[in-house]
Parts: C-alpha cells; structure tokens; sequence
C-alpha cells in the first residue's frame, strides 16, 4: 500500500511538474508574442516619428531656403539702388565739375577780354 501511494505521490508530483512546465511554456509564449506585438508597434511608432521629424526638417529647411531668398532679393535691391546713388552722384559731380570748368574758362576769357581791351 505504501508503495502504491509513493507510486500515486510520484506521478501527481510528476503530472504536477508537467503543468507547471506545460504553464510556463506557455507563458513564455505568450510573453514572447506580447513583446514581437510591442516591437513592431515601436517599430512603426519610431518610423512615423521619423517621418514627422524628416517632414519637419523639410519644412524648416524650405522656410530657410524661402527666407534667404528674400534676404538675397533685398541685398541685390539694395546694392542695385546704391549703384544708382552713386552713379547719380557721379553725374551731378561731372556736371558740377563740368560747370565749374565751364564758369572757370568764361571768367579766364572775360579776364584776357579786359586785358585786351586796356592793351
């Protein structure tokens, strides 16, 4: 009799081991596809991320791209009005100077003139 319960003791032991061993598979199973399903979620979480901050950037890049053209518009706007200026001063400078010269040699031949006139 006391064999037969040690054999019945040893067999529920061993069944027992089994379910439990049997329970743990599938727990690590289970586990195992619980972290593939978190994997992948990250996975497309991080790419759509990813694509957010590359569709950022591409935003950021042409508004930069936008405004250094304006900024380039405005100098060359600018340095062309300043060219004008500077060509206008040049002109009224020429003018000056031509007038000048023109003031200068009426008033030398005014001077012969009288010198002329007193010989």
């Amino acid at each position: 009799e006391l064999a037969g319960r040690l054999e019945r003791d040893k067999a529920d032991a061993v069944g027992k081991v089994e379910r439990e061993r049997e329970d743990a598979v599938k727990e690590v199973e289970a586990l195992r596809a619980r972290m593939a399903g978190e994997m992948a979620e990250l996975g497309t979480r991080l790419e759509k991320e990813r694509e957010e901050v590359v569709r950022k950037l591409e935003r950021e890049k042409e508004a930069v791209r936008s405004r250094l053209e304006m900024e380039k518009v405005g100098l060359e706007t600018m340095v062309e009005k300043e060219r004008i200026e500077a060509a206008a001063a040049m002109d009224v400078s020429r003018r000056d100077a031509t007038s000048l010269l023109e003031k200068e040699r009426r008033e030398a031949g005014d001077r012969l003139e009288r010198e002329l006139q007193e010989l």
